[in-house]
Parts: C-alpha cells; sequence; structure tokens
C-alpha cells in the first residue's frame, strides 16, 4: 500500500523503534507520568509546529512563530495585569489576533515585494522580539503577579491519577486542545479549496496560479495561520508554567 512506503509511516517507524529501545534501557519511560509528562511538555511546540507545517508545505519557511509567541504572550499578560482583567477567554482572543496580525505582516512582505520567506520571517523575529524587550519591558510576570484564572486553566486535567509514590499527576486539557487543531488543519489541507492551494503552491507558484488559485490568498493564509497558533501557542504556553517570561523560546 502507498501508506506503508510514505515518508510519514517511516519516520513513525523510527520514532515508535527509538521509544522501544529507551523503554528497554528504563522502563519507566513508559510508565504513564512519564508518557503524561511528555505529551504536556509538547503541546504548545506542537500547536506552533501546526502552524509552520502550512508554511513549510506551501514552500516556504518561518523562523518569526518564537518571537510572535512570546510578543502576544507578553503583551496579553501584562495587559490583563495591568487592568486588573482574570480571564480566560478575551485573554486568547486577543493573543491570537496578536499573532494573526504579525502574521498577515509576514505575509504581506513576501508577497508584495516577492521576498525570500527566510529573510523576511528572519527580521520581522527579530524586530518584533527587540520591540517587545525595548518597549514593553524585560522582568518576568511572576506566580504572584499571573492572573488566577489563566494559571488554573493551565492546570486543567482530563485524566488525574496518584503514583505509588503519593504524587499527582494527570494528562492535561491542553492535549486535547492540540488534537483538535490537528484534526482542523488536517481537513483545512485535504478536504478545501484554500487547502488545495496550498499543497500547488508549494508545488509550483507559477503553476497554481495559471490553475487559478489566488496565491496571494493562499500567502496570507499559511502565514496568518502560522501567526495566530504561535499567539495561542505562546499565551497557553504561559498558562501552563504559571509565569511570562520575554526571554523564552530563545533558540526553538
Amino acid at each position: 500500500m502507498k501508506f506503508f512506503r510514505s515518508t510519514e509511516f517511516i519516520i513513525a517507524c523510527v520514532l515508535f523503534a527509538a521509544m522501544v529501545i529507551i523503554g528497554l534501557i528504563n522502563p519507566a519511560f513508559w510508565s504513564l507520568d512519564n508518557i503524561f509528562g511528555l505529551l504536556r511538555s509538547n503541546v504548545v511546540i506542537g500547536i506552533m509546529a501546526l502552524g509552520v507545517l502550512l508554511v513549510m508545505i506551501s514552500g516556504g519557511i518561518d523562523v518569526s512563530f518564537t518571537a510572535f509567541a512570546i510578543a502576544a504572550m507578553y503583551l496579553t499578560v501584562r495587559a490583563m495585569v495591568y487592568l486588573g482583567y482574570d480571564g480566560v477567554f478575551i485573554p486568547f482572543v486577543a493573543a491570537t489576533l496578536i499573532g494573526l496580525l504579525l502574521g498577515a505582516f509576514n505575509g504581506f512582505i513576501i508577497h508584495r515585494f516577492k521576498m525570500i520567506p527566510l529573510i523576511v520571517t528572519l527580521g520581522t523575529g527579530s524586530i518584533v522580539r527587540g520591540l517587545v524587550l525595548g518597549l514593553v519591558g524585560t522582568s518576568t510576570v511572576n506566580i504572584n503577579k499571573m492572573p488566577k484564572e489563566l494559571i488554573e486553566f493551565g492546570k486543567t486535567d482530563v485524566i488525574s491519577l496518584t503514583s505509588a509514590s503519593g504524587t499527582a499527576f494527570g494528562l492535561t486539557a491542553m492535549f486535547l486542545v492540540y488534537l483538535a487543531l490537528a484534526l482542523l488543519i488536517h481537513l483545512i489541507l485535504n478536504y478545501t479549496m484554500i487547502g488545495r492551494s496550498v499543497y500547488a503552491y508549494g508545488g509550483s507558484p507559477e503553476a497554481a496560479k495559471r490553475v487559478g488559485f489566488n496565491t496571494r490568498r493562499t500567502i496570507f493564509f499559511v502565514y496568518c495561520v502560522a501567526g495566530a497558533l504561535a499567539g495561542f501557542a505562546g499565551l497557553l504556553h504561559s498558562s501552563m508554567i504559571w509565569l511570562a517570561n520575554p526571554r523564552d523560546f530563545v533558540g526553538l
């Protein structure tokens, strides 16, 4: 079958083999608390990777998403602290919109000036991170100042268990958020015209334009989604670690 010859299947087999080897060396690797911990630690990166996936399928590259995540997270948390607001829905909408607008700026520059995505995103990422540190601040919003509802949201588990040693652990509800977003991206890529245009543009921008795809819309779509997911993931990261540090994600 075609699936068993695909790159994805081969990568999955290699990954599973590596997990088996690690488990044989240290059986604790397969313990539920470790598995749940691994899932929790990869939720934020996984959500940001969904956006980068779209960009890469379109033939581009985005190295600014970490800076956008930090900008959305830090601006939102600082605004919440300043206003004394203690909610969840509006802050996540705000962080997502900040990321979306920054992503739209990437898309505009890349399409309007026909510039190389790597150069554009490298520049916008550096500029945004510099503006955040220079104009907004460099101090960390620690757990004592963090909005309480945001912390409680990050602590939500769908499964709560206790280990033999009496330590409580659980499967974070944020993993379900990641799965929902991954399913949404899958459906968009495989069952919508915009998804087909992403594949077509990644294969050949000129050919995609000739067959009738709106290439400008495609570029804006992938970079807006990448920015929006980065902004959402940034605030989610803050809620899960209970602080907002503008220097996070450096080097990611």
